[in-house]
């Protein structure tokens, strides 16, 4: 067993939480879904520069489109990052989420210029991004973490 000296939080060999304190509210166990590794030809920068605007999203991304309220679809932008907020639109026939779960926003958060972390309705899971320009195209890499149920809080 391997003990953070910092939290107290106790795990096994293999990584798995064992106990902690007090995180009844705190994702205990990550599984990593399948990278999703996509190269596009395209300029860089124009692949970054994409999500800052939403009049392509509904011939692009109809699944996206059709699952959130545009309405009421906030994007701030600051010096070095930017957060995207919408809330859920129901029913969608893109993404397909928990319908019943307290958290009914997409939110999406990034560190300019190229890493992104999306969370989807429900709060299970979070998609990290990663863009990079790669010769003449861009490569974009995708880790989805989703959250497990543990045993572990006390």
């Amino acid at each position: 067993m391997i003990a953070c000296p910092y939290h107290a939080w106790r795990f096994q060999l293999d990584g798995e939480l064992a106990f902690a304190n007090n995180c009844e509210n705190v994702a205990t166990q990550l599984q990593l879904a399948p990278r999703t590794i996509t190269d596009t030809p395209a300029n860089w920068k124009i692949i970054v520069d994409n999500p800052m605007e939403c009049h392509h999203r509904p011939p692009a991304h109809p699944g996206f489109s059709s699952s959130v309220d545009s309405s009421r679809h906030t994007h701030t932008f600051h010096r070095h990052w930017t957060l995207q907020h919408g809330v859920s639109r129901l029913p969608s026939s893109g993404y397909s989420f928990d319908r019943v779960a307290k958290n009914q926003a997409f939110n999406g958060f990034r560190a300019w210029p190229c890493v992104m972390f999306d969370a989807v309705p429900g709060g299970d899971s979070v998609t990290v991004i990663c863009e990079c320009p790669v010769a003449d195209f861009h490569r974009m890499m995708g880790d989805t973490h989703r959250n497990r149920s543990s045993q572990a809080c006390q």
